[in-house]
């Protein structure tokens, strides 16, 4: 069944390198309104993605709001009433943050890309209007699998060689588990 009218969205991620340009795609539809999960501290982020969006989308400051937040925190959003709020009209959500450095500790990786994706899909079972949520993630999951790899065969006994991969892979689990 096709949507009309205004789309809501929670984006996580959306400062992010792949995010930036999503939140473009998202704008060149014109029924979205963006609300972009963000800490304080990348406010900026924001403000500076809207300056470069203004050209193309003269309304982009109406279409893109900061949510104080973070996937590291329980609930996601800092303030209960904008996240109660938030609950009551989101109808997608995209969640791109992670932490991809190939470095990262163990502990910061699950806490990041494991934790936090299960902390989106609590947020998301809250939400009363929602179609979907979309995990972005990553062909780092099919870990060290030779051959041909589709994404049906996610699990297939690859072992991982840095933690970014292994934590990304059990996040795709758990997305999938709730399916």
């Amino acid at each position: 069944m096709a949507r009309t009218g205004k789309r809501v969205a929670l984006i996580t991620g959306a400062t992010g390198f792949i995010g930036r340009r999503f939140v473009k795609k998202l704008l060149e539809q014109k029924n979205f309104e963006l609300h972009l999960l963000v800490r304080r501290s990348s406010f900026w982020k924001v403000e500076k993605l809207i300056s470069d969006l203004t050209a193309d989308f003269p309304n982009a400051a109406e279409r893109i709001k900061p949510v104080e937040g973070d996937i590291l925190i329980d609930g996601l959003v800092k303030n209960d009433k904008e996240k109660d709020a938030l609950q009551k009209k989101v109808q997608d959500i995209y969640h791109l943050a992670a932490i991809y450095e190939l470095g990262v500790s163990k502990e910061k990786a699950i806490n990041a890309n494991v934790r936090g994706t299960l902390r989106v899909l609590d947020f998301a079972r809250g939400c009363a209007k929602l179609h979907c949520v979309h995990y972005v993630s990553t062909l780092a999951v099919a870990g060290n699998y030779k051959g041909i790899w589709t994404e049906e065969m996610l699990i297939e006994g690859q072992e991982f060689d840095n933690h970014y991969a292994y934590t990304k892979f059990l996040a795709e689990v758990e997305v999938r588990s709730v399916v």
